[in-house]
């Protein structure tokens, strides 16, 4: 009878706090959770990590940024690093892709892009998960590491 090789020594397992690069895989449009809005929903990992193992590792649960406008601010904060551009005027739009009859919108300006990230461990439903904290414009000034006080911020 055939098996299945199974390897749970990595569950749990996550990259230790600091500011890492990221690669922007997807962006998507969706409905919050308590569908009173909308967040943009990142498709994320890592990448240029000292540790090999963690090169390409995903980002779960996925980072997401409100559209509501009480979080404008993250939300400005968030497209100010990914694109590295001025999200400060009033009027601005964002291109929007599809949907086709099974695919969700796609925010193309924001897919395939770096940015850096704070990144700190958190805990949801009483387990160890990971979070993205503060977003920062990959542009050469903060470098990436181990580079995280307790409080979040950078040093």
């Amino acid at each position: 009878m055939p098996t299945l090789d199974l390897d749970f020594g990595d569950v749990g397992k996550m990259p230790p706090e600091g500011v890492w690069r990221i690669l922007i895989k997807s962006a998507i449009l969706k409905q919050n959770k308590a569908k009173d809005g909308q967040i943009i929903d990142f498709e994320a990992e890592f990448m240029d990590m000292p540790d090999p193992s963690y090169e390409g590792f995903k980002i779960f649960p996925n980072p997401n940024a409100s559209l509501k406008p009480t979080a404008r601010w993250k939300l400005q904060e968030v497209l100010g690093a990914i694109t590295q551009e001025d999200w400060s005027d009033d009027n601005m739009k964002l291109e929007v892709n599809g949907p086709d009859d099974a695919e969700p919108y796609h925010i193309p300006l924001l897919e395939g892009k770096t940015s850096l990230i704070v990144f700190v461990h958190d805990t949801y439903n009483n387990k160890p998960s990971m979070k993205v904290d503060t977003w920062i414009p990959d542009n050469g000034e903060v470098t990436i590491g181990e580079t995280v006080s307790p409080d979040g911020s950078v040093v």
